[in-house]
């Protein structure tokens, strides 16, 4: 099979589902983004405990802030304690000049 032909094979999940899909990571987004408005670090547990985003998710939502499509905000991220490793994130606006 020609890779233009494998290209054109439909894979995923049906547009219903991709629908849901979108709806769902855009509340987690905005979720996440409320929650690391208050400017403190936190760690993936303490945003999954506020917005209820598992921290995986939570995780990815703080790499989507950090795109361009999405503000392309700062996430600076440190570890909680010397040697140890659990990480925190804060979040730094980007203002437009």
């Amino acid at each position: 099979m020609r890779l233009l032909e494998q290209l054109e094979i439909p894979f995923g999940r049906p547009a219903e589902l991709r629908h849901a899909d979108h709806v769902r990571l855009g509340r987690q987004r905005s979720e996440v983004w409320a929650v690391m408005l208050t400017g403190r670090w936190l760690t993936l547990a303490e945003i999954e405990e506020a917005t209820g985003a598992p921290q995986a998710s939570a995780s990815a939502r703080l790499r989507d802030l950090r795109r361009p499509k999405y503000g392309g905000h700062t996430v600076a991220r440190r570890k909680r304690q010397a040697g140890g490793a659990q990480w925190e994130y804060r979040l730094t606006v980007r203002v437009e000049p």
